[in-house]
Order: structure tokens, then C-alpha cells, then sequence
């Protein structure tokens, strides 16, 4: 499966002319969902959103009604790689 994703309408055309000689190909028209992530489009730009698919997952498992809660977290700490003692590995 080929995506196309050109920013004027007329390459798109173009590019799958090309493509005809070569492939059987079928256009499906606008995206609007593919691989679990649903696609809008609006005049300056395009929205990707795996909300449908997360709602599914929730939903599925049973945890859709659940309330979110505080996690203790510092929200200021800075990960460096140079710092603290390195893991031993586990091999």
C-alpha cells in the first residue's frame, strides 16, 4: 500500500498516473483513517488522532469509566547520561 500525501491535488493526479503504468493500482479517495489513526484535514493543515482507537482499548479491557489520578512525580528533574552509576547488565 502506497500513501500519497502532496501538497497540491494536481501532483497527487500526476503521481498516480505515473504510477498506473506500473502497478494496479485503485485510489481510495481522501485518508481518513489508517493503522488505528484517524486523519482530518482542514484548509492549513492535517490532524492525526488515535482517540477512536484508545476509546476502543479502554473500553475493552474495562477501564473506559475510570477517573485519572495524581501520580508523585518531580517535575523539574533533568536526565543526563553523564550522571549517577551505570546498570549492570543483566547478561
Amino acid at each position: 500500500m502506497i500513501l500519497l500525501s502532496l501538497e497540491m491535488i494536481v501532483n497527487v493526479y500526476l503521481v498516480e498516473s505515473l504510477f498506473e503504468f506500473s502497478f494496479q493500482m485503485k485510489s481510495l479517495g481522501l485518508l481518513r483513517y489508517f493503522l488505528e489513526i484517524e486523519f482530518a484535514r482542514s484548509p492549513n493543515d492535517l490532524s492525526l488522532s488515535q482517540r477512536k482507537y484508545l476509546t476502543y482499548l479502554l473500553k475493552e479491557i474495562g477501564i473506559l469509566g475510570f477517573k485519572p489520578i495524581d501520580t508523585p512525580m518531580y517535575l523539574d528533574i533533568r536526565l543526563n547520561q553523564n550522571l549517577g552509576e551505570p546498570l549492570a547488565d543483566p547478561r
